[in-house]
């Protein structure tokens, strides 16, 4: 049943991904397309609308996640999963063991977690990407890229056993939860990007 729902929660992962890079990845492109960037930069107050669109691109994918998981919800709970929310998720065979005493409902919630610092990822890489694309061919060939590492590399390595002693970051690293810390590091490293995306474009409009 572990298994079951840990690729359950993998392929929400993908598509939480795939839906993601989908929804953000043509507005940016756009706007630089229609000369809606240039417009802006005409104005002082024009050039602060770019930090706008990043924080309207990172909630409308956060709404996205939220119906994604509210659709995925619904077959989920037809399986009657819930009843187990409070066992405790322990196994014999050693390579499946979990390094920590979760319960079915933790381990629930520990892999929702996961997916929504994944999710915070993709936005991060994908606004970056599309600061610096000036058409949707251009793009295109960023998104391929950036969507083959994360859901056959990224993905498989966390999501795959995530919290018991199978899962491959965990074995690589030698250390407990070494899965949620490269979460955490990969969503840090996507936000520090988009910041910096962020202010080299201000002062290069700037300059303009």
């Amino acid at each position: 049943m572990i298994n079951s729902t840990n690729k359950f929660f993998n392929y929400l992962s993908i598509w939480c991904v795939f839906s993601t890079v989908l929804l953000i990845s043509p507005t940016f492109v756009r706007d630089r397309l229609y000369g809606v960037r240039f417009m802006q930069c005409v104005s002082r107050k024009g050039r602060k609308v770019n930090i706008y669109q990043i924080i309207a691109a990172f909630l409308s994918s956060l709404l996205l996640l939220l119906l994604n998981f509210a659709l995925y919800a619904i077959p989920f709970l037809k399986t009657g999963a819930l009843v187990f929310w409070d066992c405790p998720i322990v196994s014999v065979w050693v390579e499946d063991y979990p390094w920590f005493n979760w319960t079915y409902g933790q381990y629930l919630i520990a892999l929702t977690l996961l997916i929504i610092l994944i999710t915070i990822s993709v936005i991060g890489f994908v606004i970056v990407l599309s600061q610096y694309s000036g058409n949707y061919v251009s793009m295109l060939f960023k998104d391929i890229p950036l969507l083959i590492v994360f859901i056959w590399v990224i993905i498989p390595c966390i999501i795959a056993g995530a919290g018991r002693f199978s899962n491959v970051v965990t074995e690589i690293l030698c250390f407990q939860g070494a899965e949620w810390l490269c979460s955490i590091l990969l969503a840090f490293l996507a936000l520090v990007l988009c910041g910096l995306a962020y202010y080299s474009k201000q002062k290069k409009d700037i300059l303009l």
